[in-house]
């Protein structure tokens, strides 16, 4: 086998041609270049410089190298058993868990989704929270003119209480 299989260190990217190519710094054969990644359908990445490689040399042929995976320990995702995500950065990543929900975060900033179909969004500014936040409280102190004489909105509209109590779930 150790004329099969080599591990190696991604030092350049070529976008050139149908598949992805690398140069690579193996332990056994020093730098090959042009080596083509072989990726999963549906899949495309662009790993970072110095993240890890493990190469294959079909028929023992150094020439006709191709990559299979590419990991990069300098990212480390913390994950329990049965969690899937797919990340390009720790902080910028799609997290699928054992409950049936998805996350979806970047920076400060992710979307929750639920078996159930709730969504749960945070952003880090909180810029669109605010300006919900500042139409819900015009319209909460608002007064409509009722035969009982003017009425804060609340009082009037039906479910007012249910959907402030949820805005405050919502944004903490």
């Amino acid at each position: 086998m150790k004329d099969y299989v080599s591990r190696g260190t991604i030092t350049e990217f070529s976008p050139s041609g149908s598949y992805q190519s690398y140069q690579v710094t193996t332990l056994r054969e020093g730098s090959s270049s042009g080596v083509e990644h072989y990726q999963n359908f549906g899949f495309k990445s662009f790993p970072k410089k110095g993240a890890e490689a493990l190469v294959l040399y079909p028929y023992g042929i150094w020439s006709n190298a191709v990559i299979t995976s590419i990991s990069d320990r300098r990212v480390n995702i913390e994950l329990e058993e049965g969690q899937v995500c797919t990340y390009s950065h720790p902080e910028n990543r799609l997290l699928f868990d054992n409950e049936n929900t998805s996350k979806l975060q970047t920076g400060e900033s992710s979307i929750h989704l639920n078996k159930n179909g709730n969504i749960q969004i945070k952003s880090g500014d909180n810029e669109l929270i605010s300006i919900i936040r500042e139409i819900w409280q015009v319209l909460k102190n608002t007064k409509v003119p009722t035969i009982y004489g003017p009425q804060n909105l609340p009082e009037v509209v039906a479910g007012f209480d249910v959907i402030d109590s949820k805005l405050k779930k919502y944004t903490g």
